[in-house]
Order: structure tokens, then C-alpha cells, then sequence
């Protein structure tokens, strides 16, 4: 008995977009005599074949009629298992892709004819052949790259897939949730899902210019897809290997016009990505706006905002810089898309305190650009705990806050080279252009606010860091030690920060119509800022710059009576500069006033006992007047000189009409070393005469003589009467 018989497989569907329309072609059925192979139906066969009874095939055989050699038919069931070929009329035949035929798979059983199934629809392997059945009728199929779903009829294998010239059945321990390229041309993608259950996907449903999760790539042991598969906007699909951290839109979730609700994140490791799916309900489910890290596109983010349930869409990236989104993705980090390129900043690039060298956190800060047009009014605080925080900015309070711009970090020098600067209601904007900053000039540290919201206090500022050309930005500690020291406020240069009630606090000077106000500068404390007018901006003056020459000016803050005393640099090389310093002026222990040389106006400043220091105006710098120095042994001598031009010489031409310029300069004398005694009008009280000698200088009331009573100074040629 010669059977065309093909060993039994490990058989797989991969197609059921085949449809089957009424009863498959089957063999030919078998006379009820057929079992009997004695009987008279049997022996006279005329015609040989194979028909089926029930599930056995018998193979019939005619009888053969000649002189010498005849032979009666006979009918023999099959039993032994194997891939059976048949034509339709139920004659041995070898399918082909060329030609067509009947597949039926028997399986032996013992002491009786072998069960046999007919393959009547979808895909079924054997060996390295594959078949294409269509109601029952089967063909060849030109193998091609990709996957085919396995016959229903396969109970071993649910796909087969062919690449690099070999195929090879998937069995259930080998297919895994995900999607899978089609070789069969009537669809692109075949789904198969947890069940182990493959249907083709139709081409109605399939997403274009969409990602799709690689079942044939599923690490099983890591739980991670390696692969995509990506379906471009005709439609193609294909194999993809995407390198861009970040998150993807999935097109298995796909809603409408742009909108998702599934995507697939790509985590690097060893420089790959590996994939995972994230269905909706790992997404938040508190309402509002969430945004990721785009994996297909740099220059954008994947918005998913949470209503009902959460939908997902690509946004091109704010580009500006100082812009971020807090990275859902990534907790504590933030995206930013500066330039046209979107990264998610680890922790928002803030930088930790270095407490060896006394430096405090430098935390950044992002206009929340999830925030669409209130970007300005919110802003990202990161901190380097890590943690990285949309924060709506307070509607006031906020003068001269500021910000590191966490997108201008340098990596290689790790310095920030921008801020974000806020006004007065709260409304931050980056500083794009950098105005030209001194020594003194500052802004309140807005990233380093501590305690409850409402209720924040700030001990940082952020100073430029100029070298050069180059300004780059840094956060120190705000000195609250010193009751004098202060700074400029760099958004508002009328305005001073200084240390107030456990904050850093930006306000107005304290110069009036009549007396300029004198801080010592936080920053380089030799230095004074001065501010002439409250509505005008403060600059800053280097205390003294006379060797061994200390300058005076009047502390405006402290009501018992202080002075600001800057000493001039040593002659030593180099020479050494103090810091200026606010204490007691000398009339807070005595009864009497004193007075300094204003060391801004050159005037004179009086110093009332425990009071504050207040300039005289207009200062007596009449001939022969002096005023007592605060010392007690020297005196200071006010002259005035009148010009109109440029090089201070007095001009009388008629024909000359500059205005003239009256200049008063006051200086403190040296004092007396020898025997000789001196005399002055006291400037401040006219009827007293000053007297000084090696030991002091001293005032009393003048003596009421004749009018030929006078005080004559040694070599003078003028008289005090």
C-alpha cells in the first residue's frame, strides 16, 4: 500500500482572514461495504482511490483483469500516522504551490485505522513546507519574512514564523502578548494577547505612523520587549529598533485624530532600549495635564491629560529657555526642550550643598510650561532632595526673587549661565539678556525657600559671577549677622535686600530728601552702596581707597546711633583691606554732638547723642570756622572754591556765561604735635571759640570783652575777634 505521506508536524495557523463559505471539499465518501474487505463491493473495484468513512481514509484498490496475472480489488484502512495528500477525486497527489489538493492529518491508533483530520482552512506546516488551506482545497505557499497564524487544526503551534530562510512553529510557550509582522499580504500585523489567541489585524484598524509592542521580542525572563514594530503613514510596517529614552505612542491604543490612550516607554540599558507597554491604568488618575519624554520625536512631549480616563497626544516642546514640564515619566526630573531638543534633566539639574566649602544647595527653577499662558505665574522649584515641584508663585512678596534657570546648566563646569527673574505680583520671566551688574548687585534665592506655603522664608541670594566676559550665577547664604550689610536688588536697582525678620527681603532705601542712605555692601564688605534718592537707583563706592585714610558715613538704620567706618588699605604689599564696619559713633557717651567727615559728600555729618547721624546743611565753610572731629584732637575745616569749567578754574571773562559750580570741601586737619596752641569759630556754634592743642581741642563760650580781645593763631596773618 504506497501512501504519498508526509511525517506528522508540529503544525501552526497564521492566517484566519481566510473565510470559508458552505461545506469544504472533502474525499470521496466510502461505500458502508467498505469495511469488509471480502465483501463484493471490495473485490470488484474497478477503480483505484482513496474515500473516507467517519474519520478513517481507506485506500481502494482495483481488481486487475488478465490472462495470466489477475487480482481482485480489495479496501485497506489507513493506520499509520502521517500528513496525507489528496487530489480532489481522491487520488495520490503531491501538493505544490502549482497544484492543489486535500491535507488530512492521521494519527495512529492501536489495532485500529488511524484517526484522521481533514486541514480545511488557514496555514499548517510540515517540515519546511507550509500550506494554504481554503475550504479544505490546500496549496503551497511561497514562503516570505514574517509570520503566519497556525491552522485551528495545529494543535501544537498557534504561529509559524520564517526568516532567514528557516520556518519554525511558535507553540504556546513561545508567543507572547504583542504584535507580529504578517507574511500574508491580505493584512500587515497579526495580535496575538495573553490568551495565546492570534488574530490578524485589519488594515481599517491599523494606526499609521504608529508604534507597536514586538511579541516575537519579548524577553520573557526580563519582561521587556526589544523591539518594535512601527507602521509608517502609507501604512508599511516594519521592524524597529528606536535608541531615544523616553515614551512612545501606541497605536493599539489608538483613540482618534492624534489621541491615545495606551503608550510604550523605552528604559536604556546597556545602551538599548528595552520596551515596556503602559496601558491607560497606569497612568494618573487625578484630573489634570501629565507630560513625558517624546522617544520619537526630540523636539516634542506626549501630553496625557485625565479626565474620565486618560488620553494622550504628541505637543511640540516650549523651546524658549528657562521652560520645562515636570516629567511624569521620570519622577524629580524635569523636560526641557531648549533649542528644539527635548531631555529630561535628572532632578532638574539642581546641584547639592557642599558643605566643606560652605556653599549651599543650588537649587533651579522652570516656568511650568504645562501651564500653558500661565507659565510665568508658576514655576518648577527643583531641589537637589531630589524633588521637582510645579509651584504656583505668590501674588505678592515676590520683589527681586529669582531663580537658576535649570536649563542653562554646564555640565563640564557646573555653572548656571542664565536666571529667572520675578516682579513684585509673582509674574517670572527669563532673563535672556543679562544687564551689567557690579559687585554689589543680587537676587533673592527663590528655590530655597523653607517652611509652609504662605509662610516661606528665603536665607539665599544669587549673585552673578563675573569673569571676564562671562557671568555665570551661584547661590550663596545671605549674611543676617550684620545689621549693615545689604545688597542692590538687581530687578529694581532703587530697591535694597537685606536680611529681615528671618528672611531675605527686598524694600525700599532709606535715603530721604535730606540725607543719603549707606549700607556696607553683603558682597565685598569694604564697598558702600549708596542710594541719593529713594526713587533712583543705588550704586555701589569703595569704602576707602587712601592708604591708612578712614572714611565715615552715617548708618541710617540703627536709631541708637551708629556710624560706618571704613578704613583705608595698609602700605603692605599687597596691601590689606578691612572690611567696613557699623558701631557706636563717639556722641553716643558723651553730652556733646560730634561730627565726621561725610566720607561720600565730603560735607560734614553730625552725630547727635544716641541718635543717627545726620548730614549738616548747609556745613559753615566760612574762614577761620572749624568743626570739633569726632576724636577730640583734631578738627575738620570746610573750604569753598566757585568754577565753571572743566578743569575747576574760576573764569571772570564778561563774555563767559557758564553758570558757576560753588564746590565746599570739608577735611579733617592733622593734628597739633608741637607747644603751639590753635584757634577756630566753632562752625556750629559761632559764638564759641575752638581751642586746640597737642592734647585735644576743646570749645567754650567766647569771652565778652572790648572789641580788642582776639585769638591769634601761630604765623597767621588773620585774627579770631
Amino acid at each position: 500500500m504506497l501512501l504519498n505521506r508526509l511525517p506528522l508536524p508540529c503544525l501552526v495557523l497564521l492566517s484566519l482572514s481566510s473565510k470559508v463559505f458552505g461545506d469544504p471539499t472533502v474525499l470521496p465518501p466510502c461505500n458502508n461495504d467498505v469495511t469488509n474487505s471480502t465483501s463484493v463491493y471490495c473485490t470488484g473495484l474497478e477503480t483505484s482511490g482513496f474515500c473516507l468513512k467517519g474519520n478513517n481514509i481507506y485506500q481502494l484498490t482495483a481488481k486487475v483483469a488478465r490472462r495470466k496475472r489477475s487480482s481482485v480489488g480489495s479496501c485497506a484502512a489507513i493506520t499509520d500516522a502521517g500528513l496525507n495528500q489528496y487530489s480532489i477525486a481522491g487520488a495520490n497527489v503531491t501538493i505544490s504551490s502549482e497544484t492543489t489538493g486535500l491535507l488530512y492529518n492521521c494519527v495512529e491508533v492501536t489495532d485500529n485505522p488511524a484517526n484522521c483530520t481533514q486541514i480545511t482552512s488557514g496555514y499548517y506546516m510540515n517540515s519546511s513546507a507550509l500550506y494554504n488551506c481554503t475550504n479544505g482545497v490546500c496549496s503551497e505557499v511561497t514562503l516570505a519574512e514574517g509570520n503566519y497564524i497556525a491552522s485551528a487544526s495545529d494543535t501544537t503551534n498557534i504561529l509559524y514564523n520564517y526568516a532567514s530562510s528557516n520556518l519554525t512553529g511558535k507553540a504556546d510557550s513561545a508567543v507572547f502578548e504583542g504584535y507580529y509582522l504578517s507574511a500574508d499580504t491580505s493584512f500587515k500585523l497579526i495580535y496575538c494577547n495573553s490568551e495565546k489567541s492570534c488574530t490578524p489585524v485589519e488594515d481599517s484598524a491599523l494606526t499609521k505612523s504608529s508604534y507597536y509592542v514586538s511579541g516575537l521580542d519579548y524577553d520573557g525572563t526580563s519582561k521587556v520587549y526589544e523591539k518594535l514594530i512601527y507602521c509608517d503613514g502609507s501604512g508599511d510596517c516594519s521592524e524597529a529598533t528606536p535608541t531615544r529614552a523616553g515614551y512612545y505612542l501606541d497605536g493599539s491604543g489608538f483613540i482618534e485624530s492624534g489621541k491615545y490612550d495606551k503608550l510604550i516607554k523605552c528604559k536604556i540599558v546597556d545602551e538599548a532600549c528595552q520596551f515596556t507597554s503602559v496601558a491607560s491604568s497606569a497612568m494618573p488618575t487625578d484630573a489634570g495635564d501629565y507630560f513625558l519624554l517624546d522617544g520619537a520625536d526630540a523636539s516634542k512631549v506626549i501630553k496625557c491629560t485625565y479626565t474620565s480616563s486618560n488620553v494622550c497626544e504628541e505637543i511640540t516642546g516650549e523651546a524658549k529657555a528657562g521652560y520645562g514640564y515636570v516629567d511624569f515619566g521620570t519622577p524629580n526630573n524635569v523636560i526641557a526642550c531648549t533649542n528644539g531638543t527635548c531631555t529630561s534633566l535628572t532632578g532638574g539639574n539642581a546641584q547639592a550643598a557642599n558643605i566643606g566649602a560652605g556653599t549651599p544647595a543650588q537649587n533651579t527653577g522652570f516656568l511650568d510650561a504645562g501651564k500653558g499662558n500661565n507659565a510665568s505665574k508658576n514655576i518648577i522649584i527643583c531641589a537637589s532632595t531630589p524633588t521637582c515641584t510645579s509651584t504656583p508663585m505668590p501674588a505678592s512678596g515676590t520683589q527681586g526673587f529669582a531663580f537658576l534657570d535649570g536649563t542653562s546648566f554646564n555640565d563640564t563646569a557646573s555653572t548656571f549661565s542664565k536666571i529667572i527673574t520675578c516682579n513684585a505680583t509673582g509674574i517670572c520671566t527669563p532673563l535672556t539678556t543679562l544687564p551689567t551688574y557690579t559687585s554689589a548687585e543680587v537676587y533673592i534665592d527663590a528655590g530655597s525657600g523653607t517652611g509652609s506655603p504662605g509662610s516661606l522664608t528665603y536665607a539665599n541670594i544669587i549673585t552673578p559671577v563675573i569673569s571676564g566676559a562671562f557671568i555665570t550665577f551661584s547661590v550663596v547664604a545671605g549674611d543676617k549677622t550684620n545689621a549693615m550689610y545689604a545688597y542692590i536688588d538687581a530687578t529694581d536697582k532703587k530697591k535694597i535686600i537685606k536680611y529681615d525678620t528671618n528672611t531675605m527681603k527686598s524694600d525700599t532705601n532709606k535715603a530721604t530728601a535730606t540725607s543719603n542712605a549707606f549700607y556696607i555692601n553683603g558682597l565685598v564688605p569694604s564697598e558702600i552702596i549708596v542710594c541719593e534718592k529713594e526713587d533712583a537707583d543705588c550704586r555701589k563706592i569703595v569704602g576707602s581707597s587712601e592708604t591708612g585714610v578712614s572714611k565715615y558715613y552715617a548708618d541710617v538704620l540703627t536709631a541708637a546711633g551708629n556710624i560706618i567706618t571704613c578704613a583705608g588699605p595698609t602700605n603692605a604689599n599687597p596691601p590689606v583691606v578691612s572690611s567696613c564696619a557699623s558701631d557706636k559713633h563717639v556722641g553716643t557717651t558723651g553730652s556733646k554732638d560730634v561730627f565726621y567727615v561725610d566720607g561720600y559728600t565730603g560735607g560734614v555729618l553730625s552725630c547727635p547723642k544716641s541718635a543717627i547721624c545726620t548730614p549738616v546743611s548747609p556745613v559753615n565753610s566760612n574762614e577761620g570756622t572749624a568743626y570739633i572731629n569726632f576724636d577730640g584732637k583734631t578738627v575738620i575745616q570746610c573750604t569753598k572754591s566757585v568754577s565753571n569749567n572743566k578743569r575747576g578754574k574760576k573764569t571772570t571773562s564778561a563774555t563767559d556765561n557758564k553758570p558757576e559750580v560753588t564746590t565746599i570741601t570739608c577735611t579733617a586737619l592733622e593734628a597739633i604735635t608741637g607747644d603751639d596752641t590753635y584757634y577756630y569759630i566753632d562752625a556750629s556754634s559761632t559764638d564759641k571759640v575752638i581751642k586746640c592743642d597737642k592734647n585735644s581741642c576743646d570749645n567754650s563760650t567766647a569771652a565778652k570783652t572790648d572789641l580788642a580781645m582776639a585769638y591769634i593763631n601761630p604765623n597767621a596773618t588773620n585774627i579770631i575777634q
